[in-house]
This record gives C-alpha cells, structure tokens and sequence, in this order.
C-alpha cells in the first residue's frame, strides 16, 4: 500500500506537469530571462521593503529608479544608511507611512550588525544556518519578502505572493501552504528545465500583465487534493 508520503509527492508532480502544460501554451519560455541585481544596495534594500502588498510596476519600480539615479553614492548599505541619514527616509524612498521605513531601519541595522556591505556580502550570510532566522524575526518580514530577497542578490529561489497563487487557482490547483506552493514551482522549473528565478519572473509577468477574469479558474477542477 502506498505510503502518505507517496501520495503527497504524486500530488506535488501531479500539479507541477499541470502548471507545466499549462506555461508552455500560455508563455514563450524560450524568451524568459533571467532576473539581475542592481548591485546597488540602497535599490536593492528599497526594493525589498516596498515591494509587499504595492503595485511593482507603478508604485515601487519607479521608486527603485529613483534611488538608482539620485543616489549613486548609495551603492552599499553604510553609504546608504548616510544618504538616509542625511536626506531623510521620507525623501529618499519618497514614502511617509512609517511602517514599511521601520522596517527599512531594522533591516539596514541588521546588515550593518553582520557586516554586509553589498549583495555578494548579503548572499553570501543567507547561505548561513541563522540568516533566516534573523531576517524572519524582523516585523514584517516573512518567508515570501526573505526569498523575494534572496532572488535580489542572486540565490535560485521562488517567491511565493499573490501571482503564483492566481496561476494555481487559474489551473484549478488548491494549496494553501507557502512551502506547499514553494515545493510544487521548484517541480516545474525541473520539468521545464528552467532556473527558479527565471520561472518566478515568468510568473509574476505572465499574471500581472493578463486581462483580470471575472474568475480565475479557467482550466477547470485539476482532480488533486489540497493537502494530504
């Protein structure tokens, strides 16, 4: 008799080949790029702290330029902490909401607690058994803006927000975990023999730049179970 565990990672293959089918129809694979830094951590910091629960493209992209261009200086996270220092979070992020600039304080005072100066530095610390941890532990920071992250500074990964939760819900699939969702995108980056941060890309632009449906699942029940 099959174990449980089989008949989870049966389920897992089962949607990963559905989510596969489903891409190469719906998306020029071969076309996808991959994602690159900025190598610039006053863009990457701010990128990262915005990017939650806002519009990428209308809200915080241009944020992020702004930062690239009025700031070159700020191209570690010391330099970046000076401008911040000396021209105001409000002005440099051009954000009043003092959440999301909290978050940005904590974070900025975490790196320079470990001495990490620039991405390689930063990618190098999360390859570290308490990097995640510590971010985690930071208010607000949970395991979708971790990964968005580490995609930043170049470590293989997914995030898994609100994009990838429609494209499951277009193809009929009904998970609710994040390391569920995790698990079954890494399945189809292997199946379409594409890199993580590659596939997340393709995701979040395929789903961002499509006509919104009145409902989202078009492709009909998948036959697999949510959870085991």
């Amino acid at each position: 008799m099959p174990s449980l565990n089989d008949a989870v990672v049966k389920n897992r293959q089962a949607a990963a080949q559905v989510i596969a089918n489903f891409l190469t129809s719906a998306v020029a694979i071969e076309s996808a790029v991959e994602r690159t830094g900025y190598s610039h951590m006053g863009a990457t910091l701010t990128d990262t702290v915005l990017q939650a629960g806002l519009n990428y493209r209308s809200v915080v992209l241009p944020r992020v330029r702004c930062v690239l261009n009025e700031y070159p200086q700020a191209d570690t996270t010391t330099r970046f902490w000076q401008v911040l220092r000396d021209v105001g979070p409000c002005t440099v992020l051009r954000w009043s909401h003092p959440e999301k600039i909290g978050r940005l304080t904590r974070l900025i005072a975490l790196f320079r607690k470990n001495s990490l100066e620039t991405e390689w530095d930063v990618a190098t610390w999360l390859c570290s058994t308490t990097a995640d941890a510590e971010l985690l532990s930071i208010n607000g920071v949970g395991p979708k803006t971790l990964d968005y992250l580490k995609i930043l500074v170049g470590i293989p990964t997914v995030a898994v927000d609100r994009h990838v939760k429609t494209l499951f819900r277009i193809v009929g699939l009904e998970f609710t975990e994040y390391d569920e969702f995790k698990t079954v995108i890494k399945l189809v980056a292997e199946i379409l023999n594409v890199p993580l941060q590659v596939l997340d890309g393709m995701i979040w632009n395929y789903i961002s730049t499509r006509p919104k449906q009145s409902n989202d699942q078009i492709c009909g029940e998948s036959g697999l179970a949510p959870r085991a």
